[in-house]
């Protein structure tokens, strides 16, 4: 990444999570939106890992890549944390070390049984990053694949449903702070101050709070 760095053509911006939830930076879509209208037509988001939970750029993405280790596990780990359910493209970094052909040999047959339109089938590639080796074959594949995404119509649906998502949780994140006013929060402090202070179920307190936004 570094000798890109006085690249006019290039762009990079470290953007921290600050523990959100999701492995993508609050204002990282806002970010791409404001590369775009610049006229930069491809933007890569780079997140600090996808565990469960962590799934926001799938939402975020036309497409996403999902980069894997040969010690990244079996089949059901990857099952297990929803990455056979995001990935549009899989990558074996790495893959000079032991396991690598053998995790990408399971990845395909999971993936060829999963997959319900096989058009759409995520296709693996390995990669060796550090020496350079499968990356052209890697660029290849994902513009492929895009365009296949786009021909099958599943573009439009993720960029009406990424819209869609985003109006949502602007609506949700406003009502929650014009929600939180001075007076309710020192409420709910003092009904728990401690244990002992605390009365009945947390939906008791969620329903008391409430009642404070009534006329």
């Amino acid at each position: 990444m570094n000798k890109y760095v006085w690249d006019d053509r290039v762009f990079i911006r470290s953007m921290g999570s600050h523990g959100d939830l999701g492995g993508l930076a609050r204002k990282a879509q806002d970010v791409g939106d404001v590369l775009a209208a610049s006229g930069k037509d491809v933007i890569i988001f780079e997140t600090v890992g996808v565990g469960q939970g962590e799934h926001d750029i799938a939402k975020a993405a036309d497409l996403t890549v999902v980069v894997l280790v040969p010690e990244s596990g079996d089949e059901i780990q990857l099952m297990k944390a929803g990455l056979i359910e995001i990935a549009d493209v899989f990558v074996i970094n790495k893959s000079d070390r032991e396991g690598a052909n053998r995790l990408a040999s399971t990845l395909k047959n999971v993936l060829h049984q999963s997959m319900p339109v096989k058009k759409l089938e995520p296709p693996v590639f390995n990669t060796i990053a550090n020496q350079g080796e499968g990356i052209s074959p890697l660029v290849i594949g994902i513009q492929d694949h895009l365009r296949v995404m786009e021909e099958e119509g599943l573009l439009d649906v993720r960029r009406l449903n990424r819209y869609r998502s985003r109006v949502s949780d602007l609506v949700r994140e406003n009502l929650e702070d014009a929600f939180w006013t001075d007076e309710r929060k020192e409420l709910l402090n003092n009904a728990t101050t401690t244990l002992e202070t605390i009365e009945g179920a947390p939906l008791k307190m969620a329903l008391r709070l409430l009642e404070k936004s009534k006329p």
